[in-house]
């Protein structure tokens, strides 16, 4: 019921393999960027927290990252 008027506006288009590939591509590519984000968030993180724990200040360890 959620998706009923685009699982009807499926039915009755014509099918085009090439726009439903594009469109695949398109939503795994998004999808692949989401979860290389999320991981580079989490890594950055931690990094942070190991130079916050080894007693880097906030203003050295904008100096380290920015390289």
């Amino acid at each position: 019921e959620k998706n009923g008027s685009e699982v009807e506006n499926m039915l009755l288009s014509e099918w085009d393999q090439d726009e439903a590939l594009a469109v695949r591509y398109e939503e795994g590519r998004e999808e692949g960027f989401d979860m290389g984000l999320s991981k580079g968030i989490k890594k950055g993180r931690e990094e942070i927290l190991d130079f916050i724990r080894k007693g880097y200040n906030l203003t050295d360890i904008e100096k380290l990252l920015r390289g």
